[in-house]
C-alpha cells in the first residue's frame, strides 16, 4: 500500500512539472508574438548576414560602374560604282528618283565634259538599312558596269571604348569640381582648374570622335560615277576647220616664243654676222694676192 501511494505521488509530481513547462513555453510564445519578434537561431542570423553583405556588394558595384550596352553592331559601310550609260540624262533622273524614294541625299555632285565623253560624279548618303537597296536599284539595267567596290568596317569595339572613357572622365571631372569647392589656397584652386581643363579637352575630343562614328554608322556612303561617250566628228570640212584652228594656234604660240627669247636671237644674229664678215674678208684678201 505504501508503495502504491509513493508511485501515485511521483506520477502527480511529473504531471505538474510537465504542465509548468508547457505553460512557460506558451507564455514565452505569447510574449514574443505580443512584442512582434521571434527568437532566431544562429544559422538563420548568419544566413541573413551573408545575404545582406552580398546584396550590399552588388548594389555598390551597380552604382559605381554600370556597363555600357549597345543594341546593335556599329558598322561603317561605304562603296563605289562606275558604269557607262547610253543616255546620261536618263541615268541621272533614275538616280535622283531612287535617292528620293529611300530618304537619302546627295552630298557631292560634279560634272566633267571631255572631248570624247561627259562624266558625272555623285556622293550619296543613305541610311545603312537601305544601302543595299540603293546599290541594287542604281545598277539594275546597267549593261556596262566598270567597277563595284563595297567595304564594311565594324567599329563597335571602338564605339564602346569611347563611351566608357567619356563616362569615366566625366565622373573624374565631377570629383574635381567637388574638390574645387573645398580648396582653400590659390595654388590648389589653380591646380584643380588645370586638371579640369585637361579633362574637358579630352572629353570634347572623345565626344567629337563619337559623333563622327555615329554619323558614319547611321548613314552609309556610296560614290557613283557614270558617263556617256560622244561620237567624234568626221568629214573633210570638220578636219579642215580643225587644222586651220590648230595652225593658227601654233603660229600664235611660235610668235609668243620668239618674243620670249628675243635677246638670245639678237645675240645669235650678231655672232653669225661677225662670222660671215670674217669669212668675206679672208676671201677678199686671197683675191688680192
Amino acid at each position: 500500500m505504501k508503495n502504491i501511494v509513493f508511485l501515485l505521488f511521483i506520477f502527480t509530481g511529473l504531471l505538474f512539472s510537465c504542465s509548468d513547462k508547457d505553460s512557460n513555453a506558451d507564455f514565452t510564445a505569447s510574449k514574443s508574438a505580443d512584442y512582434g519578434y521571434e527568437e532566431a537561431t544562429e544559422e538563420t542570423t548568419e544566413a541573413v548576414d551573408e545575404t545582406s553583405v552580398v546584396e550590399a556588394e552588388q548594389s555598390t558595384n551597380a552604382t559605381s560602374s554600370t556597363p555600357i550596352k549597345v543594341t546593335e553592331r556599329k558598322i561603317i559601310k561605304e562603296g563605289s560604282i562606275s558604269f557607262e550609260t547610253d543616255n546620261i540624262t536618263d541615268a541621272r533622273k533614275k538616280i535622283d528618283k531612287v535617292v528620293k524614294e529611300l530618304g537619302a541625299y546627295v552630298s557631292a555632285d560634279t560634272e566633267n565634259k571631255y572631248p570624247e565623253k561627259i562624266q558625272q560624279n555623285m556622293t550619296i548618303r543613305v541610311p545603312i538599312a537601305d544601302f543595299d537597296n540603293l546599290l541594287n536599284k542604281i545598277v539594275s539595267g546597267v549593261e556596262h558596269l566598270d567597277s563595284k567596290d563595297i567595304n564594311a568596317t565594324d567599329v563597335t569595339e571602338e564605339f564602346l571604348d569611347i563611351q566608357a572613357r567619356i563616362k569615366t572622365k566625366k565622373e573624374l571631372e565631377a570629383r574635381y569640381l567637388q574638390i574645387l569647392t573645398k580648396a582653400n589656397s590659390v595654388s590648389d584652386i589653380m591646380e584643380v582648374e588645370r586638371q579640369i581643363g585637361v579633362l574637358r579637352e579630352e572629353i570634347e575630343s572623345a565626344e567629337g570622335r563619337l559623333k563622327f562614328l555615329e554619323n558614319r554608322t547611321s548613314l552609309s556612303t556610296l560614290h557613283v560615277t557614270f558617263y556617256e561617250y560622244h561620237e567624234s566628228e568626221k568629214g573633210f570640212g570638220s578636219e579642215f576647220s580643225r587644222g586651220f584652228v590648230n595652225g593658227w594656234t601654233n603660229m600664235v604660240w611660235f610668235l609668243v616664243g620668239l618674243v620670249n627669247i628675243w635677246p638670245f636671237l639678237i645675240f645669235m644674229a650678231g655672232i653669225i654676222w661677225f662670222i660671215i664678215n670674217r669669212i668675206n674678208k679672208r676671201k677678199a684678201n686671197k683675191a688680192k694676192i
